[in-house]
């Protein structure tokens, strides 16, 4: 099997975060057992020039846990929001304080890796996306949920129909949040309660 060391950071104008892990580079292949997640904070030197080199301020393991498939599709598992750290641990999201260093919760969001972190479009909440594929419903919904960000369940999204599933990330386009399914809808999803506002048949 071919591997590759992949990376998903973010950046803010104080921190960068880094979440990598080992991954296989052939379609179809699945990932190597030593996937050796990682995950590390960087601080700017000086926050007024643009050119300020990065320090290390810590860094972690997480082990040889199970992670996306299919990375170069593209992943988003490190992200900083309100000045939180989020990290996308297989099938779960950990918030760190990067003052502290400290694990202030962790949250497992289903029963596949995650996929996407995606902060809300007013960065009071996290957006999180499970991968599809042997992904359990939970009370028949769907893989998308929203969290505050005391890691507190907002809701859970609806499904276009109760076979489908969502085979895109959430994302957002005119302020509004969508995702596409398995049978080619796009769905117009809810900020409020998860509910499927519109969908369209794309195929």
């Amino acid at each position: 099997m071919k591997e590759a060391r992949y990376i998903s950071k973010s950046e803010s104008d104080r921190w960068s975060v880094e979440l990598s892990f080992n991954g296989g580079s052939e379609a179809g292949k699945g990932n190597p057992s030593n996937t050796d997640v990682k995950i590390r904070l960087l601080s700017k030197v000086n926050e007024q020039w643009l050119s300020s080199p990065w320090q290390l301020e810590w860094e972690r393991s997480l082990g040889n846990i199970e992670m996306p498939t299919g990375a170069w599709n593209g992943i988003y598992l490190a992200e900083i929001v309100n000045n939180l750290l989020f990290f996308a641990s297989s099938n779960s999201v950990i918030c760190i304080s990067p003052e502290t260093g400290k694990e202030l919760w962790k949250v497992c969001t289903g029963n596949t890796p995650i996929y996407k972190i995606l902060p809300s479009k007013n960065n009071d909440s996290i957006i999180i996306y499970n991968g599809y594929y042997g992904f359990e419903n939970i009370g028949g919904k769907g893989n998308i949920i929203k969290l505050n960000l005391e890691g507190e369940n907002i809701w859970r999204a609806d499904l276009p129909s109760e076979k489908d599933i969502y085979a895109n990330p959430p994302y957002y386009k005119g302020g509004d949040l969508y995702s596409n399914s398995w049978d080619c809808f796009q769905c117009k999803i809810s900020e409020e309660n998860g509910a499927i506002i519109e969908k369209q048949f794309t195929k």
